[in-house]
Order: C-alpha cells, then sequence, then structure tokens
C-alpha cells in the first residue's frame, strides 16, 4: 500500500498534464458520441445536443447571472467542461441503439470533467491526496473518551481525528459535526494545557474540507512530529448549517452564527477535551466565507480568541450583494449591518481609541491572482492595525482556491502555535 501510495503522490492533478489530459478527454468523447450518434439517430442526436444546451445555459444562468448566489466564484470555462458530459448523459438515455457505447464515453467524460473542477479550485495535488490520511487515527467522540494512549503507525505517535457533536446551547445552532485534530501529546504529556485552533470551511463547504482538501492533520501532524508530539488541538466546526449556506456570520433572523462561534463553541471544546482555558491562546481562522466569519467573530468578540487568519476572505458578510445581505441577514436594517459589520466596527473602535483589541493580532493572506481578496485585505488590514490590532498582510501565488489555503495554513501553523504558547 506503501509503495501505491508513493506512486501516486507522483502523479500531479494540476501541472500542464493534467490540463491537456482533462480537456482532451471531454473533446474526445464528446467528438466519438457526437459522431457515432449522428450515424444512427441524426433528430435524435440533435434533440440530446438542445437539451445538454438548455440545461447547461439554464444552470449557468442561474450561477453566473440571476440569482448568482457566488458572485466571481465559478468561472463560465466548468460550463462548457460540462457540456460534453451532459450531451453524452442525455444521448445515453433517448438514442437506444448507441446507449451501450455512448454510456461508456460518458464514463470516460466524467474524469475529465471533474479534473476542470480540481485545476479549478485545486482541491487535490496528487492522486495520493485523494486517498484516506494515514497520519491520523479516524475516531467517533466516545472512542476518543476510551482511548488511553496516543494512537500509533508503524510504532509512530500519531493524532487523533475525532468525530465531534457541537451543536449550540446558547445559540440553538443545529450545527453539523466538527472534526478535531488531537496530537499524541495530549495523552503522552496529560498536565499539558494544549492550546486551540477554530478552522471554518468556505461556502459551499464542510467541516471536513479542512481536512480533506485543505490537509491540516499533515501541517499539524508535520508540527508534532518536530515538538514532541506536541501541536494545537485543530478543530473544524460548522460555521454556515448547510453545504450552500451563507447565514453571513452574524446573529441573523435565523441563524445564530456569532453567539455560536464566540460562545458556543469556546465552552463546548472545553467540556469536550483537556485544552488551554486561556483563549487569548486561541487562534480562529478561516478561507473565503469563513475568512471573513474568523475577522467578524473577533471584531466583535474580542475576547472569545486571541488571534485570527483571515484567508481570502470578503470585505463583509455577503449574501451576493449588499442589498441582499441587508435584506436576508438583518430584517432590511441596514443600520443593524453597519452596527455588526466588522469594517465599521473596527473604524468606530479606531475613533474611540477603544483598548479593547489589545493584544490581539492576526494575518490575512490571499492568492495573488484573487483581485476581490486583496482588494479587502488592503482595506481591512490597515482597519484592524488602526483599531489596535498587531495584523500582517501578504500575497502568496495563486487565485481563490485550497492551493492558496494549503500554503497559507503551512505559513501561520507555527505563528499560531507560538501565540498559543508552544515553540
Amino acid at each position: 500500500m506503501t509503495f501505491f501510495r508513493d506512486f501516486w503522490g507522483q502523479i500531479n492533478l494540476l501541472d500542464p498534464p493534467a490540463f491537456y489530459l482533462a480537456w482532451g478527454l471531454l473533446i474526445l468523447t464528446f467528438v466519438l458520441g457526437l459522431v457515432a450518434a449522428l450515424r444512427r439517430k441524426r433528430i435524435r442526436t440533435f434533440l440530446a445536443l438542445l437539451a445538454a444546451l438548455i440545461v447547461d445555459a439554464c444552470v449557468a444562468f442561474a450561477l453566473l447571472i440571476w440569482p448568482n448566489p457566488y458572485p466571481g466564484e465559478i468561472p463560465p470555462h466548468l460550463f462548457l467542461a460540462a457540456f460534453p458530459v451532459l450531451f453524452l448523459a442525455t444521448g445515453t438515455v433517448i438514442i437506444s441503439k448507441r446507449r451501450l457505447l455512448l454510456a461508456g464515453l460518458l464514463v470516460l467524460s466524467l474524469p475529465g470533467a471533474a479534473l476542470v473542477v480540481n485545476l479549478n479550485y485545486r482541491q487535490y495535488s496528487t492522486l495520493a491526496s485523494m486517498l484516506p490520511a494515514t497520519n491520523v487515527k479516524k475516531m467517533s467522540y466516545d472512542q476518543f473518551r476510551h482511548q488511553k494512549t496516543a494512537p500509533q503507525i508503524n510504532r509512530h505517535p500519531i493524532g487523533a481525528l475525532v468525530t465531534v457533536p457541537l451543536s449550540g446551547t446558547s445559540s440553538g445552532f443545529q450545527a453539523r459535526d466538527a472534526l478535531a485534530y488531537v496530537p499524541p501529546a495530549y495523552w503522552s504529556q496529560p498536565k499539558r494545557q494544549l492550546p486551540v485552533m477554530v478552522l471554518l470551511a468556505g461556502s459551499p463547504g464542510k467541516p471536513s474540507a479542512w481536512f480533506d482538501s485543505g490537509k491540516a492533520n499533515d501541517v499539524a501532524d508535520d508540527y508534532q512530529r518536530r515538538h514532541n508530539g506536541r501541536a494545537p488541538l485543530v478543530i473544524s466546526v460548522d460555521a454556515t448549517g448547510s453545504l450552500w449556506g451563507q447565514p453571513g456570520c452574524v446573529d441573523g433572523p435565523k441563524l445564530k452564527i456569532q453567539s455560536y462561534l464566540a460562545k458556543d463553541v469556546p465552552e463546548l471544546i472545553k467540556q469536550r477535551f483537556r485544552v488551554n482555558p486561556n483563549q487569548k491562546k486561541w487562534t480562529i481562522g478561516g478561507l473565503s466565507y469563513g475568512g471573513t466569519c474568523a475577522l467578524q467573530i473577533i471584531a466583535n468578540s474580542p475576547s472569545s480568541y486571541g488571534t485570527f487568519l483571515d484567508f481570502s476572505g470578503e470585505p463583509h458578510p455577503t449574501v451576493k450583494d449588499l442589498e441582499t445581505t441587508v435584506k436576508e441577514l438583518f430584517n432590511g436594517d441596514i443600520k443593524a449591518f453597519h452596527q455588526v459589520n466588522a469594517a465599521d466596527v473596527l473604524r468606530r473602535a479606531a475613533t474611540d481609541k477603544s483598548r479593547q483589541y489589545r493584544g490581539v493580532t492576526g494575518k490575512f493572506i490571499c492568492g495573488q491572482r484573487d483581485a476581490p481578496a486583496r482588494r479587502a485585505q488592503n482595506m481591512l488590514a490597515p482597519l484592524a492595525r488602526r483599531a489596535g490590532m498587531k495584523v500582517n498582510a501578504t500575497t502568496i501565488p495563486g487565485g481563490h482556491n485550497y492551493d492558496v489555503w494549503r500554503k497559507a495554513l503551512r505559513q501561520t501553523f507555527d505563528y499560531a502555535a507560538a501565540r498559543g504558547g508552544l515553540s
């Protein structure tokens, strides 16, 4: 198994050959399917083309024009990649005499489409990165409570990846289960108080994204190997309520995300794990929506965490646009929006010369090709400094994707651990 993992680890899914393979598969399967279908049923072939075009166009219209729920995050070429798949799927259904051939071509086209999506969002860097992690032991929270020693692999201690029920108490937020990386020192050095790093995924997203695509377990495992089993307890929690949720990280009319992350999450973590109770030693961070959320939480509740990591965050809580945001999350009350919007909160703190952010530090990181995130970062970082925070803002090569976020986490992990008292 190790040989195959090492071999698959050499197959890069982000290099130019992957690009040519992806589009080559899509073009080849489409052309072969079209030629084969035209030889048998021309009218049905044209119907299949028309149906694929209509479906593709409708989805593109909904995602790119109206209601456009994720502005700027879905590139048009993804719909071009979807067209061959839709044609082959439709043809398989309505062209009976070529069904077997078209079904086979459909199967071949799917890896091509998946590669195109991965090239855009860069969730998996190699084939090996798609395999289950071997540097952690997955377990339920009940199993974790009965674990007496650090898990091992080949006689080397590793961390545990624990599925943790974490529904809100005071907020009432019915959160999806969190995932927590618990380092070996939790068992081998029980008197040591480990700091906590709370991570937030984007939207669409789920708590497991930080470990599946973000590879937070790899970063934490590398750290604990260099520090005698010690590392922050890294927990990825739900901040959206569903895969496609966009609650803006505020206490809105439906979901109380601000209260959940600022109050419930720290208390629940302390109840479920043996960690450093001083939340000033804790870090909250996230990507995209999660980055926006991290700044929102610390701006409105600076006592809840001592450090924030904003990776490719937005300029303010967003549901499509400002008008929709105010309407859906603040019942149309623009004053209520400005009352909690991080940029406005920081401006008021600077004007009032407030000392509430004394000791708070943070890092803004985004991709050099991510223009919206760069603009947000260039606006928010100076505001945070003027409000009294110690922050650093940098860019790294890349766009709005996991390639950037994996690098950002790796670059900031030692910093967050040091802020938590580890060295």
